[in-house]
């Protein structure tokens, strides 16, 4: 017994150099990696050896095992397997009503792997259901759980892990090469009862046995004294370095002699895990440096969750090999694209899970059902190993191992088929999705239509055409996977659910085989009967989610990585130990929910309590320390990077602290210490010397930080230069920010000028060339470069949807439209225009008929995915429209409608009014607008003409309004088209807010020679801006807050305008009138 790795591996190399080179020698070690590591070490100093098994004490369990198993029909169970056994126990024992105090949480998604977790170490400690005791509620369940458990067990004929223990214990007597054999048990760990009889029994049935064990594994230690004729503790020379006191002093209650802090023992700390990491690396190479190889280096982590993917990356930053002796831990693609195909299924078929899994992995070109993929089969005796040791059970096929006629054609799943789900407002049921995507579909055919009649030469057209191939595409794709995911039963055996679930996954998924595995891994449980949906999806979902990937190679010539548990029977000359911060080493200590502490210590002394937790965390420590031969270093992140909290150093700090130099020091001395060691700061993630970067992005920054901070502007100038010829997208990406940020006006913001390239297109769009929408002219004032993308470049905004429980405003308003339009073209066709209030009543009467024509219309066309919301809306565009009519009975003897979407420069359409025109309004004699007028009312006084515009959004105006800044122009702009092309002179022009959420109110403009100056500027001024090409990223203060092209910005576009020198543009003449624009009223 040692603390001491070198030192236990030295005394068993000994020991087994002392037989004869072919007498039989059986290494158990605690890794399958320590024995190689102790027999490569004895091959290397003897020449030659033979006869030398190298096991684990599970492997070893699992040879001796399989007879017996095999004999009884029994089959291994992974972990996966226990946990369905247990919850096929939870669930019969719900279905019974035979749960009581853990019935509110037996459903949870974590209670069953809890629950199998408690099980599993009550019956390696021996203890059935008959030792737990005790009558109150928690009791009986457990006792009734334990019991159930055991009978699905049976019924699955399944072996657990205490199973193959107590078979292979029994098996001990009978085998014949234990009883020939030199035992070495090397740092076995001992951790339950039916382990210590395993033990014992090859301890009395070897030849001669020799064991080692670190120093605080006291359950090791004490089972193996009793066993042994001779107990042997260290034996090395007592050393002054404080590595030696490290190791001799670590946790001791005595009072230590003082001594002065050496090198060999470090602690240091970093802002965050990840800078940790980055740290640690630097060390490494500058051990390397020293001379010390990658593979006599190691990191142990005990947060390997948290640590070995941000480690992972760190070494590959730096070119330095590693071997992850824990596998590597990432997110699993295709299980998780597949667990949201089950979450679909669950939820209704929702279509939210189905674009999630649509996001989560590549699926085949043609979902139909493959020949079955092979099944990673695995040797018995390995996956009884596997099962002892708490390894994976099955390694994930590489891609050569599929057959290809299994192979089916792949491809990411493209970027659109998310959006058009959204669009398509799918909710639930199988049906639906089929309607509302066909509904989609002829939407789009509707739009492309009506473009190709008014517009042939848009853009919008090939858009569409892409829209409506992608949705023939996600409909030949998701419908027949919906169909396979509503088929799936409610119920089953295992075996009916290996068997579909199978069937979905070569369906579904591109890489199916981490599915298929964890399916083959539940087939021993294929006959039990009754197994839900819920239950299958519960006992998935800790499987699935993410993917080990087993260590690859041997670790020599790289540096190791694994946990502290892998340290036993391993020796460096370096060793790392990252996280010694409160909650992360040693880790809070919980105790189990199932089986509370005092429950455990009423049913056996054995069970595990907060104290054995608390002594096995210090012994993960000693092992860690322990394994290092020269120098060990420990650190902990000084910040908690993703919550932006500090963190603290664990108490085991001051112990290492303590156990080096003998005093404990204050906790705030020791934060400042690991600190300046090593000098990292979050502001700035690069050393302070270049010379230590571990890559070439940290070694530019380091340089930079030299450069900024290091001395004379003089003496930096110029310094920087290497970086514009390192990579000619790096120069003109900082050649282009610098500019864009830069304070002239120039062509890196966008079209400013005119040029030779731009000035035919330009040219063409002018409004004297093309008529403009006076909604795409209202753009300008809020940007100019908005307009630009909107009314040139016709790019569509992002488009911002609405929640389901609401009509989007834009259905809303088209309905409100129409419903006008033809309510008032019916009134005229009848000559019941104008109507005072005795006409009310056949007004509304007549509305009623063509808001319900229009609604069925609607439903009929759209197939709106929530019936019931769409009916309310109806009818709350019932009683507004009902409004809309009582006013304009009460001001017939003021004004009247008499004409109703007026359309000009428009091709025709189905409710316009028939006095429209198809040619655009020609204002001042030179520039082009083209529109539709909502409503055209006549002054009973003057007989002059009101333009009214309808609006069904919140009202947006103020006293005094007329243009507001050039972003409110349909009244002013629509009165004079109206008097360019129907030669009627207009009074003024009204915006009419006919909705509750308007207040119903409306905003009259007297159409006077002010106004119509003001709308003429800015026609003037959008013109003169297009001729010269201005189209500046200049938004006017919040513009960006609602913006639909924000995307194509960035976040940043009115912070940078703001620093912009407007005369370095002509002067900065027509950013002046610009800004006079926004002041109008």
């Amino acid at each position: 017994m040692s603390p001491r790795s070198e030192e236990r591996l030295r005394a068993a190399e000994v020991f087994l150099g002392e037989g004869n080179a072919d007498a039989v020698a059986l290494l158990v070690g605690p890794s399958r990696g320590a024995a190689l590591d102790l027999a490569a070490r004895v091959g290397s100093s003897r020449g030659a050896i033979f006869g030398l098994h190298r096991l684990t004490l599970g492997q070893l369990a699992a040879r001796l095992a399989a007879p017996e198993l095999a004999r009884r029909r029994l089959a291994p169970a992974t972990p996966l397997g226990v946990e369905a056994v247990v919850a096929r126990a939870v669930a019969s024992a719900l279905e019974a009503g035979a749960l009581g105090y853990f019935a509110p949480v037996a459903r949870t998604p974590s209670f069953a792997s809890t629950l199998a977790a408690t099980l599993s170490e009550l019956r390696v400690e021996g203890v059935g259901p008959a030792e737990i005791r005790g009558d109150d509620p928690r009791s009986r369940d457990l006792r009734e759980l334990a019991r159930r458990y055991d009978e699905q067990r049976e019924r699955a004929r399944i072996a657990d892990r205490a199973e193959v223990l107590a078979a292979a214990t029994v098996a001990v007597r009978e085998a014949s090469e234990i009883r020939r054999a030199r035992l070495v048990l090397l740092d076995v760990p001992i951790a339950s009862r039916l382990e210590e009889r395993f033990v014992a029994e090859l301890v009395a049935a070897a030849e001669v046995t020799f064991a080692t064990a670190p120093t605080g594994d006291d359950r090791a230690v004490e089972a193996l004294a009793a066993l042994a004729s001779e107990v042997v503790t260290d034996r090395s020379e007592r050393s002054h370095s404080s590595l030696s006191r490290l190791h001799q002093y670590l946790f001791a209650a005595a009072e230590l002699p003082a001594a002065e802090a050496g090198e060999d023992v470090s602690f240091f700390s970093a802002p965050g895990e990840g800078r940790e990491c980055v740290e640690i690396t630097r060390r490494i190479l500058a051990e390397a440096r020293r001379g010390v190889p990658f593979d006599d280096i190691a990191v142990f982590l005990r947060a390997p969750d948290t640590y070995a993917a941000l480690l992972e990356s760190a070494l590959r930053r730096a070119k330095i090999p590693a071997h992850f002796a824990i596998g590597a831990a990432r997110p699993d693609p295709s299980g998780r694209a597949f667990l949201a195909l089950l979450a679909c299924r669950a939820e209704d078929l929702s279509p939210r899970r189905f674009a999630e899994y649509l996001s989560l992995a590549p699926m085949p070109k043609e979902n139909v059902a493959a020949e079955a993929a092979p099944r990673p089969l695995m040797p018995r005796a390995d996956l009884f190993g596997a099962l002892l040791e708490g390894e994976p059970t099955a390694k994930r096929m590489r891609r050569e191992q599929v057959s290809e006629g299994a192979r089916v054609p792949v491809r990411s799943a493209p970027i659109g088929w998310e959006r058009l789900l959204t669009k398509a407002s799918i909710v639930g049921r199988k049906e639906r999705w089929a309607e509302r995507l066909a509904a989609l579909g002829k939407a789009f055919e509707r739009e492309l239509a009506l473009l190709r009649r008014r517009d042939p030469s848009s853009p919008r057209i090939e858009t569409v055409e892409r829209e409506i191939e992608a949705l023939s595409e996600l409909t030949r794709f998701a419908l027949p996977l919906v169909d396979t995911l509503a088929s799936l039963p409610e119920h089953g055996s295992w075996g009916v659910w290996i068997e579909e679930l199978g069937k979905l996954a070569r369906m579904a998924l591109e890489e199916p085989e981490d599915v298929l595995s964890a399916l083959f891994e539940l087939a021993p449980m294929a006959e039990l009967p009754a197994v839900s949906f819920d239950e299958v999806r519960r006992v998935l979902e800790g499987r699935l989610g993410s993917r080990v990937t087993p260590p690859s190679g041997r670790r020599y010539g790289a540096v190791f990585v694994g946990t502290p548990e892998l340290a036993r029977g391993r020796s460096f000359a370096v060793v790392f130990v990252p996280g010694l911060a409160e909650r992360l080493f040693p880790e809070a200590p919980r105790e189990d929910p199932i089986l509370l502490d005092g429950d455990r210590r009423a049913i056996s002394k054995a069970l595990r309590t907060q104290a054995d937790r608390s002594r096995n965390e210090r012994l993960l420590l000693r092992l860690s320390v322990g394994a290092a031969r020269e120098r060990v270093h420990l650190s902990y992140p000084r910040v908690e990077v993703a919550a932006g909290r500090p963190r603290v150093p664990s108490f085991y700090g001051l112990d290492v602290r303590r156990a080096t130099t003998g005093t404990l020091p204050d906790h705030d001395a020791l934060e400042r210490d690991a600190a300046s060691a090593s000098g990292a700061r979050l502001a700035w993630p690069a050393p302070a010397e270049p010379e230590d970067a571990i890559d070439d992005a940290e070694h530019d920054l380091a340089m930079l930080g030299r450069l900024l901070h290091g001395g004379e502007e003089a003496e930096a100038a110029g310094r920087a230069q290497y970086l514009l010829d390192l990579n000619p997208h790096l120069a003109r990406s900082l050649r282009t920010r610098s500019a864009r940020w830069d304070k002239p006006v120039t062509h890196h913001d966008g079209i400013v000028r005119k040029t030779a390239a731009t000035a035919a297109v330009l040219a063409a769009s002018r409004l004297r060339v093309r008529p403009y929408a006076v909604t795409a002219l209202e753009k300008f004032a809020a940007c100019p470069y908005r307009f630009l993308l909107a009314a040139i470049h016709r790019l569509p905004a992002r488009e911002r949807r609405g929640s389901p429980d609401r009509l989007d405003p834009i259905s809303r308003g088209v309905l409100f439209h129409r419903v006008q339009a033809e309510t008032l073209a019916k009134l005229e066709r009848e000559g019941a225009l104008p109507f005072g209030p005795d006409g009310l009543s056949r007004a509304e009467a007549v509305l009623d008929e063509r808001l319900d024509a229009a609604a069925r219309e609607h439903e009929e066309r759209t197939l709106p995915p929530v019936e019931s919301v769409f009916r309310d809306e109806i009818e709350r565009a019932r009683v507004e429209l009902h409004t809309w009519l009582a006013r304009v009975a009460e001001q017939s003897w003021l004004v009247w409608p008499v004409r109703y979407d007026l359309a000009f420069g428009l091709p025709p359409h189905e409710h316009e009014d028939p006095r429209s025109v198809v040619e655009a309004a020609l204002i001042e004699g030179q520039y082009l607008l083209h529109g539709a007028i909502d409503v055209v009312e006549r002054h009973a006084a003057t007989g002059h003409a009101r333009v009214t515009d309808v609006k069904t959004g919140a009202n947006f105006t103020r006293p005094g309004l007329v243009i507001d800044g050039g972003e409110v122009l349909q009244p002013v702009l629509y009165g004079l088209a109206y008097e360019a092309v129907w030669k009627e002179p207009v009074a003024d022009a009204s915006l009419s807010f006919c909705t509750a959420r308007g207040g119903y109110v409306e905003h009259v403009i007297e159409l006077d020679e002010s106004a119509r100056a003001k709308a003429v500027r800015v026609l003037s001024l959008v013109d003169e801006a297009i001729d010269k090409g201005f189209f500046p990223p200049a938004p006017r203060p919040g513009a960006c807050e609602t913006c639909g092209y924000r995307l194509v910005c960035g976040p940043h576009e009115e912070r940078r305008a703001a620093r912009k020198d407007e005369d370095s543009l002509d002067g900065g003449a027509l950013f002046t009138r610009l800004r006079l624009l926004r002041g109008e009223p």
